[in-house]
């Protein structure tokens, strides 16, 4: 399970910000929003809430762009290639200095009071990894600076010399640990590689994954949902079709030989999900039924749901952590909250997480989330972003109560972080 992650000079990021999924103590529907892993009180789900452009999705770009470094460091590349880093431009320092930008995550391996916390600590520039650590449980396991490593915990890490020469300036090490079968190596790209999953709810293409559930995988739960969210659909079904890619010189290309991104796009598109609805008589009787293209006659909103459906229940399954940016985009608040419930109840047995953020505010319920599970983003007066808990706002000196209306209060702007409209910016109103 995820415990914490900290960002800094990445993107919209200047200052380090820490968004915490350890739950304070006690509050309300700790039952069904706390889950104890590794002796800490973990919360199953947590909301970012903000006005446009205040950081919320450069927080879920941040998990994605080092969980993609963590699992490609180490693959071929020429040698001179940059990393990909997208420092904060907005903060001109003494010097022109440019600091290397800051990720650092905390999780659970393990399951029960069994579990070990790993806390992996990157700081790195185009040019090259500046800093790298990796603790488990307070035991540091290794801790690089450039290419010195001032501690290796020669336990965990055997053959730790050649290891060290595999590593360029440009190479996590941890990436290089995975790929030569080192134990801790191999836990850490496990939880990014098999634990982590990034949505979007804005995704227009139903995705690759959702099709291979409804065709190998548990379609029964899929329709069990769908029914549970009054969507009359009754079966789900895979159409494929044949097709060939031809070339300039009016020759089919084999497909192997195309980059395997497209090749993945041409085959998503071949298969198409097909919906079964009920045909009624004058009566109201149930006469046949009928299939229609789902990604052509279903509503957006219909589509919408059941492509984040499938990876929620899938990370239900095996106890993942969601990263859902945009959620709920198109969905009716109810079903929003449906999706939310399904990591707030008894079903949630493998200590899967949700974070997610949003624009739709309804899901800000003290019925439905808890102070520590409500944050939010929002831009300084030098545009970089800042985290903040619900559970951290004091209003004349005392914690927010949780049984106050929070999306209303939100919306007054007691909390900050919404979008301040000038009325009269531009001159005056036409009449």
């Amino acid at each position: 399970m995820l415990i914490e992650f900290t960002v800094g000079n990445y993107r919209s990021f200047d200052q380090p910000q820490t968004f915490s999924m350890v739950a304070e103590d006690g509050g309300k529907l700790r039952a069904q929003a706390v889950r104890d892993r590794a002796g800490l009180a973990l919360l199953n789900v947590s909301g970012v809430y903000g006005a446009n452009a205040s950081g919320k999705s450069n927080l879920m770009e941040a998990f994605s762009f080092l969980r993609h470094l963590v699992i490609t460091s180490f693959q071929s590349r020429d040698p001179l290639a940059k990393i990909p880093v997208n420092r904060f431009a907005l903060h001109r320092r003494v010097g022109s200095v440019k600091l290397p930008a800051l990720f650092e995550l905390s999780f659970t391996v393990g399951s029960g009071h069994d579990a070990e916390i790993f806390t992996y600590h990157v700081e790195l520039t185009p040019e090259r990894i500046e800093k790298e650590q990796l603790t488990i449980d307070d035991q540091v396991i290794f801790d690089r600076e450039r290419q010195v490593f001032k501690q290796l915990n020669a336990h965990r890490i055997h053959e730790a010399t050649t290891k060290q020469k595999l590593t360029k300036a440009t190479t996590l090490f941890v990436s290089v640990l995975a790929a030569t079968d080192t134990k801790v190596g191999r836990e850490v790209m496990s939880f990014f590689r098999n634990e982590f999953v990034v949505i979007n709810g804005l995704s227009d293409r139903i995705s690759a994954f959702t099709k291979k559930m409804i065709e190998e995988g548990d379609k029964e739960a899929l329709l069990q949902r769908l029914r549970q969210v009054d969507l009359a659909i009754n079966d789900l079904s895979i159409k494929h079709s044949q097709f060939s890619i031809v070339g300039p010189d009016s020759r089919a290309v084999d497909i192997e030989a195309v980059p395997a991104d497209i090749r993945a796009d041409f085959l998503n598109e071949s298969t198409r999900i097909q919906s079964s609805h009920a045909v009624y008589d004058d009566q109201g009787a149930i006469v046949g039924s009928q299939s229609f293209d789902l990604e052509r006659d279903e509503s957006n909103g219909t589509q919408r749901f059941l492509n984040v459906l499938s990876p929620l229940l899938d990370a239900l399954d095996y106890g993942k952590v969601v990263l859902a940016d945009e959620f709920g985009a198109a969905m009716h608040p109810l079903m929003i909250r449906y999706l939310i419930g399904l990591f707030q109840n008894g079903q949630n047995q493998n200590g899967a997480q949700l974070i997610f953020n949003t624009q739709d505010v309804s899901t800000m319920d003290n019925e439905t989330m808890r102070t520590d599970q409500i944050w939010f983003a929002e831009k300084d007066n030098r545009e970089a972003t800042r985290l903040l808990s619900l559970s951290d706002y004091r209003r004349n000196g005392k914690p927010i109560r949780p049984d106050l209306v929070f999306n209303r209060q939100y919306l007054k702007g007691t909390f900050g972080a919404v979008p301040l409209i000038r009325e009269d910016f531009g001159g005056a109103a036409d009449e």
